[in-house]
């Protein structure tokens, strides 16, 4: 009897896997694009940080938190040798970073000032042969 034991997945989960299997098949310094350098820009991504700035100064960014959460997880199980993209920096402080830049660079999408603190944070950290904000394990 071949009985699968998996917990049952919803549509939304399945999309997950499915993203996340295209990013793997791009690797680490490869950003999906088309040949013109254009991709797709799903969901807060698309927005501009003027609309980011403008929820925060309304005190409903609850949305924008949860969009960042899965952008950075995402980059965080796709991006090989590495634990955390952002380094030891906190969610707090990822928004924190995402919300200045986006007060001097109101016109940039969500999706590009995501792409600033990453970078940025990979500049300052390595190119993710290092675990990122992992606690090496005791030998």
């Amino acid at each position: 009897m071949n009985r699968d034991i998996r917990p049952q997945q919803g549509p939304l989960a399945r999309w997950c896997r499915a993203a996340l299997a295209v990013v793997l098949a791009y690797g680490q310094t490869t950003w999906a694009a088309d040949a013109a350098g254009n991709y797709a820009i799903w969901g807060l991504g698309q927005t501009s940080c003027n609309q980011f700035v403008k929820a925060n100064e309304a005190g409903d960014i609850t949305a924008y938190k949860h969009f960042v959460a899965g952008y950075l997880s995402a980059l965080n199980r796709v991006t090989p040798g590495v634990y955390r993209v952002t380094g030891e920096h906190s969610m707090p402080e990822n928004i924190d970073s995402l919300l200045a830049y986006c007060h001097q660079n109101r016109m940039d999408s969500v999706d590009q000032a995501l792409q600033g603190l990453v970078g940025k944070s990979m500049a300052a950290t390595g190119t993710g042969t290092a675990a990122w904000g992992r606690v090496p394990p005791e030998k």
